[in-house]
């Protein structure tokens, strides 16, 4: 994940973003040096980046090199929260949530078919199951592009 780092000065919690490199700051949240501020700062700095990247129009370019599983995962249920059904947001949520929890620390270009078809056995799903589960991680990723 991209850190987030607290300006003691002005009590607001930024983070510094490259892309094409050019680095941008992003100011977040104000609030203290604390872990609690820290989180609540991450999660900001995912909807900031998940907005960033529904205004980008521009399909040919490559992902960003600090785009994370995580951004993609985490920005996808947010999505499925506003856009679909209740139900349909718990059932991506509880198919894809552990995946991020396990490979969310790697960068997308890092991703491979390997660790989504190792999760997936390890999970111990069945053939029908597994193709459920991948088809919630490739839609995820889909709408990350």
């Amino acid at each position: 994940m991209q850190k987030v780092w607290h300006r003691k000065h002005d009590s607001w919690w930024y983070a510094t973003v490259r892309e094409s490199g050019v680095r941008k700051q992003y100011k977040l949240i104000k609030g203290p040096d604390d872990r609690e501020h820290r989180k609540l700062a991450e999660k900001e700095l995912i909807k900031v980046l998940a907005d960033r990247a529904d205004q980008e129009d521009d399909d040919t370019a490559d992902p960003p090199a600090w785009l994370t599983v995580d951004h993609v995962v985490t920005g996808f249920l947010v999505h499925s929260r506003k856009e679909h059904g209740e139900d349909t947001y718990k059932w991506y949520k509880s198919m894809i949530e552990g995946f991020s929890e396990r490979f969310g620390h790697l960068r997308i270009r890092q991703l491979r078919k390997k660790h989504v078809k190792s999760w997936a056995k390890r999970k111990g799903y069945n053939s029908t199951s597994q193709n459920k589960f991948i088809g919630a991680i490739k839609r995820a990723f889909n709408w990350a592009v």
